[in-house]
């Protein structure tokens, strides 16, 4: 599989896999074989639901395209960058998507145009996650080792370093209440780190190669955590790091 994604609701499941197909199945029906809809097209990298009825895809060539469940037909599809798309974010309000690709660069798009609003410099190499933080201001971290933040009311944003390590960060996840971030750290650790300040208060030690997907439940207090050595971990991850568990 090359990208999974559930709806907002929780009710489908996105799938790419690596034959250049999206399909949508029904989340909730475990029984659930055949797909709801297919959609084919080559290299095909990433999906994200905007909602119930919308679906955004990246794919090798840096496009990005916005396709409507119901008339199962593509709204737009747009090159952005030559280079392939690793991310995609769309903002709390649905009215934006953040881009990320094997370049540098990170770009704002309208989700209902395509039209790029903005598009931010910071990075020296390749972004690997995008976490938004409300709906001005977005979090980014790639293989420059560097995580930054961005404050998107600005017109030309100039990120702020809230964190600098010596291993790339392959993976970001944003617990909203706690208002803290999730990354992978040195020696295939999990950290926590406060947005406010970029303290790290918590480091999970469990995996034994690169984590490479982070995610947070709905609660905060857990975190859903995998990598190279084919284990999913799920952390009780209280703001006590003492009390933090697997």
């Amino acid at each position: 599989m090359r990208s999974v994604a559930v709806s907002p609701s929780g009710a489908l499941c996105a799938v790419v896999s690596s034959d250049g197909k999206l399909r949508i199945f029904p989340a909730e029906d475990d029984a659930a074989r055949e797909p709801l809809f297919v959609h084919e097209r080559a290299g095909l990298l990433v999906v994200r639901f905007v909602d119930e009825r919308r679906v955004l895809l990246g794919d090798m060539r840096g496009e990005l395209a916005l396709l409507d469940l119901d008339r199962r037909t593509e709204r737009f599809r747009r090159q952005l960058e030559y280079d392939p798309v690793f991310v995609l974010a769309p903002s709390p309000d649905r009215t934006r998507v953040a881009v990320a690709f094997g370049s540098s660069r990170i770009q704002i798009v309208a989700i209902e145009s395509g039209e790029t609003l903005q598009v931010l410099h910071g990075h020296r190499d390749s972004v690997y996650g995008l976490a938004w933080l409300d709906d001005s201001r977005m979090a980014s971290a790639g293989k420059d080792k560097h995580l930054l933040t961005w404050n998107l009311k600005q017109p030309t944003p100039a990120p702020r370093v809230l964190y600098a390590g010596d291993h790339y960060i392959t993976a970001l996840a944003f617990d909203s209440q706690a208002r803290r971030l999730a990354l992978p750290l040195e020696e295939h650790r999990v950290g926590l780190i406060r947005v406010s300040d970029g303290e790290v208060t918590h480091r999970i030690e469990g995996h034994t190669v690169p984590v490479q997907v982070l995610a947070f439940a709905a609660s905060g207090t857990r975190l859903i955590s995998a990598g190279n050595d084919a284990r999913i971990f799920v952390w009780n991850v209280t703001r006590d790091p003492e009390t933090s568990q697997r």
